[in-house]
């Protein structure tokens, strides 16, 4: 059997010396390396390769990883490089054809999840930008699901004339040079102070930052990321948390007025400069090194002291979780649960729900593990150490995913993200372990049940309603979260009873007052954007800045991208204004939920009618018909099945070679339904009209 060729980066420390003979011994190294790929790689290294057989794959660079089993025309067996350590996913590699065409990347069967729900992400300029390839260009490892199963993950790529060397990674890496972009893009700020916390274990540095002036009355804080090497999303996170913390915003002044912070962006140095998987190293990972009887990495160790000598008080940890499993698609906090401990995860979540990015429809979730007996022993993660130390009034692990479904989790929504979460903790009253530790202010409990109170009667009683939102409207000394809530809450009643001038005014009071969250802010654009397309009297220009004021915001939704989308293309078709109304009906589709997928397509297909290009509106209402067949089988209970019947024979209507049976059979699934809205019968009895 041949054997696999394990290809590893020839990356050093930088600015630290090393002996001549180490540096021959690497340089002997690389060579070897690629001698070997170019070898499993052509029928011969003293022929010429084959047409299109020809493929070279790398490695040899920082944060480098990959294991070549074989190579068989057009398709690229590999694995991730283990070094040593259990089963996991990390890999990131370089290919390059001779000749443009497709080409195949498989994984080992068994192997478990190798590639994120958005496919790899792929750089097409040597690492410097990535993005997600998609997952149309991928196949899921599925076996019992499919018939015939999939074995394992497996993805393609079409290499063209012009991009013939390309990157793949199972996630966007942050590599140094990251932080070194970082650190040049921030340039020379007068609130951080950068450090050096210790050398590896190699001898590299580790970076320790210090944000925030010391003093008697400032929180001391502790922040770090990737005790796991490949964990690389975790540094986008903790970037945008710092980048924010030391911004002039309200929240980068309020946070330094308030807290000493300290902060570890790259904890396993080694690792990530080296390309290693990072966790389940043998004998023990970073993050299992804290509370060992002997700690053998000085990043923990140093951190240990660094901790009892500022008598650290709040403590996080940025990690990512596992590759495709259900909660792991989703942002969540990972400790111990201790009673203050699990009141203020509690808080900091309902302060995320207001901050976060709104594309990140996911809520974070409270994974935290139950308190033992006594305090844990032996090995441990970073959380659980700092949660039993003296002192300590917050302690967590925030988890989060390579990417997302959905939004296209990547480097700049996570530093967004980690914005967001910098913001939430401003926002926090943290408690401690003592019981006359409670919160003096209100917090996001009161909050949502203010939001709640409105939004249970708005609909059916909205003098009651209104009641609720005055006293926070007309007393300028309310709480201005209140106030601004208040303001949207009241601009959705007026929405509702079509009254757009003052609909818009409440809107627009929310939307530029400096103190409102990151969902108070996407709300108010996007209802005031829906507003003035609702709104026959609005001008062209005046359609055109609502809409421009929307794209502004950032990270809005994927529902309110399509709610507005939907808006914009409707009031462009009854301007007869036909281009822009298909523009932004394509966009509805790209951002509808998967039940309203036909609905969109329907609407794209009729405005392709009014614009003259009937075979496209044919062509447009056959994906329709694909898509709302495959949703439909099997029928969901509920009211969105009859639903889409409804949007399936309006397609079908839109069809010549549509058949009476097909017709049929679409109108048959809303009128069979268990649920049979009037609104649905109305559009079915229209449908079947002229079928003979």
């Amino acid at each position: 059997m041949k054997p696999k060729t394990r290809i590893t980066p020839n990356s050093s420390p930088t600015g630290i010396a090393q002996p001549e003979h180490t540096k021959i011994y690497q340089r002997a190294i690389k060579v070897t390396c690629l001698l070997l790929v170019f070898a499993s790689v052509t029928p011969s290294l003293h022929g010429e390769p084959r047409p299109g057989s020809a493929i070279r794959i790398n490695a040899s660079f920082p944060g480098g990883n990959v294991v070549v089993d074989k190579i068989e025309d057009r398709t690229v067996h590999i694995a991730p490089d283990l070094r040593g350590g259990r089963q996991w996913f990390y890999w990131n590699f370089e290919a390059e054809v001779t000749q443009p065409g497709r080409v195949n990347f498989v994984f080992p069967e068994n192997a478990g999840a190798q590639i994120g729900v958005n496919g790899p992400a792929i750089s097409l300029d040597a690492g410097r930008t990535w993005k997600w390839l998609g997952d149309d260009h991928a196949r899921f490892r599925s076996v019992g699901r499919d018939s015939p199963a999939v074995p394992s993950d497996s993805f393609w790529y079409d290499f063209t004339a012009e991009h013939r060397k390309v990157r793949f990674s199972v996630g966007i890496p942050y590599l140094q040079s990251n932080l070194d972009e970082f650190i040049k893009r921030i340039g020379d700020n007068p609130h951080l102070f950068r450090d050096m916390l210790t050398k590896s274990r190699k001898g590299r540095p580790v970076a320790l930052w210090h944000i925030g002036q010391p003093g008697p009355d400032a929180i001391p804080v502790l922040v770090s990321a990737r005790h796991h090497a490949c964990e690389a999303l975790a540094s986008y996170v903790l970037e945008g948390f710092l980048e924010e913390a030391l911004s002039d915003s309200l929240a980068g002044v309020a946070f330094r007025k308030k807290y000493m912070l300290y902060a570890v962006p790259i904890v396993d140095v080694d690792g990530v400069a080296e390309g290693d998987q990072g966790k389940w190293r043998s004998p023990h990972d970073h993050n299992r090194d804290y509370g060992q009887e002997r700690m053998i990495y000085p990043p923990v160790i140093s951190m240990v002291e660094l901790a009892k000598a500022k008598k650290i008080k709040l403590a996080l940890d940025f990690h990512c979780p596992t590759l495709r499993m259900d909660i792991h698609q989703g942002f969540y906090f990972a400790g111990i649960r201790l009673p203050h401990i699990k009141n203020n995860m509690d808080e900091l979540i309902g302060w995320m729900d207001e901050e976060r990015p709104p594309a990140v429809t996911w809520s974070e979730r409270d994974l935290m593990a139950k308190p033992g007996p006594s305090a844990p022993t032996g090995g441990m993660p970073f959380s659980n150490f700092f949660a039993y130390q003296d002192g300590v009034d917050f302690a967590a692990t925030l988890e989060s995913p390579f990417t997302q479904h959905g939004n296209g989790l990547d480097d700049n929504l996570a530093r967004a993200y980690g914005k967001g979460l910098l913001r939430a903790w401003v926002r926090m009253e943290f408690i401690s372990s003592k019981p006359t530790s409670v919160r003096l202010e209100w917090d996001t409990a009161r909050l949502v049940a203010f939001r709640k109170s409105f939004t249970s009667v708005y609909q059916s009683k909205p003098t009651a309603a209104e009641a609720i939102a005055d006293p926070y409207l007309s007393n300028a000394q309310s709480p201005a979260l209140y106030r601004i809530e208040a303001s949207n809450l009241m601009g959705m009643l007026r929405f509702r009873q079509r009254n757009y001038a003052e609909a818009f005014a409440y809107f627009e009071a929310a939307l530029t007052d400096v103190h409102s969250t990151a969902r108070q802010r996407a709300l108010a654009a996007s209802e005031r954007a829906r507003i003035t397309c609702a709104d026959s009297m609005r001008s062209l220009a005046d359609l055109a800045k609502a809409l421009d004021a929307f794209a502004a915001i950032p990270h809005p939704s994927p529902k309110q991208q399509a709610a507005v989308h939907a808006a914009a293309a409707a009031a462009y078709e009854i301007r007869d204004v036909f281009d822009k109304a298909l523009i932004h009906a394509r966009f509805w589709f790209n951002y509808a939920g998967r039940y309203d997928r036909g609905e969109a397509l329907n609407a794209v297909a009729n405005l392709l009618d009014k614009a003259g290009q009937p075979e496209q509106a044919i062509e447009t209402r056959k994906q329709a018909v694909q898509i709302l067949r495959k949703e439909l089988d099997p029928v969901p209970v509920g009211v969105f099945g009859p639903l889409m019947a409804a949007d399936l024979l309006d397609a079908l209507n839109g069809i010549p070679t549509a058949t009476v049976a097909e017709k049929k059979a679409a109108a048959n699934i809303a009128l069979n339904h268990k649920v049979k809205p009037p609104s649905v019968l109305r559009r079915i009895q229209v449908g079947l009209e002229g079928i003979k």
